[in-house]
């Protein structure tokens, strides 16, 4: 099973429409079974709501609905035009550049049960740390796509109040489950988010049989603005032991265009 992760940075990407086809003939060409993408975003402006189809598969908790230029049903879209049908999810989460509505999306080529999980203390989506994430629940596993906030030193907010909510959270999903996205957790700071997450659960950069590239961001972004260094924030983590046949980091200016300020990750596993 092929997954891929990537934080899309949609519509604040300079040309996103020409990148938005790039990733679509991506996942087309590597018949991608499963997609995680963060920051996918709708403007609040847009007045057109979409009729949706039976590919898309709502959350019961959800209230904002679905418009005409909301990311992930531009990428549906897309898609489509080159012949792949993708079951799909969307969250949102909360404002985005004051203009936003921001949130989390899930694609796969097998129908799902999707739900939303709160993970933040505030459930305010006018406040940027409020933070939901989608839980795509197949019949053998589970999928999470998740965005999540920086470590603080506070266990009563930032990464460690989120962590602690999706553990809780998580316990009412039996069976192996990927957690894919952008934890905003650099996998080289000891004792901080990543060292939490490798408590419960494993990388699967470590596990492939076969690695290629690793950070994925290259430059500063928006809350590294401190950080000029490469980093590896972005990741697939998995429950139990599972083979993973490769990971490749992606969409990172080598053998695929820059389409986002951080680069995917494509992980394949027998799950």
């Amino acid at each position: 099973m092929k997954c891929l992760t990537l934080n899309t940075h949609s519509w604040l990407e300079s040309d996103p429409l020409t990148k938005l086809a790039n990733l679509a003939t991506f996942i087309h060409t590597e018949r991608v079974d499963v997609i995680a993408l963060q920051e996918v975003n709708q403007l609040i402006a847009t007045a057109n709501v979409v009729n949706l189809d039976d590919f898309f598969i709502p959350i019961a908790s959800e209230t904002v609905p679905i418009k005409q230029d909301n990311y992930a049903i531009q990428l549906i879209a897309k898609l489509k035009e080159l012949g792949d049908n993708y079951y799909w999810s969307w969250c949102y989460s909360h404002v985005g550049y004051d203009k936003y509505h921001e949130g989390v999306a899930i694609l796969a080529k097998r129908p799902f049960v999707a739900n939303a999980i709160l993970v933040s203390p505030m459930d305010d989506p006018l406040n940027y740390r409020t933070r939901r994430q989608l839980i795509a629940s197949f019949s053998d596993y589970h999928v999470l796509s998740g965005h999540y906030s920086w470590w603080t030193g506070n266990q009563l907010e930032g990464f460690q109040a989120e962590w602690q909510a999706t553990l809780n959270e998580l316990k009412n999903y039996s069976g192996k489950k990927l957690l894919a996205g952008d934890f905003n957790a650099p996998s080289n700071r000891l004792n901080e988010s990543y060292a939490l997450i490798c408590q419960s659960f494993t990388d699967t950069y470590h596990e492939a049989q076969e690695q290629i590239g690793s950070a994925t961001v290259g430059q500063t972004i928006d809350g590294w603005q401190d950080v000029t260094e490469a980093m590896r924030i972005d990741y697939v983590f998995m429950s139990s032991s599972c083979q993973v046949q490769s990971y490749r980091v992606v969409f990172d200016g080598k053998q695929q265009p820059i389409i986002s300020d951080h680069f995917g990750v494509l992980v394949d596993i027998m799950i």
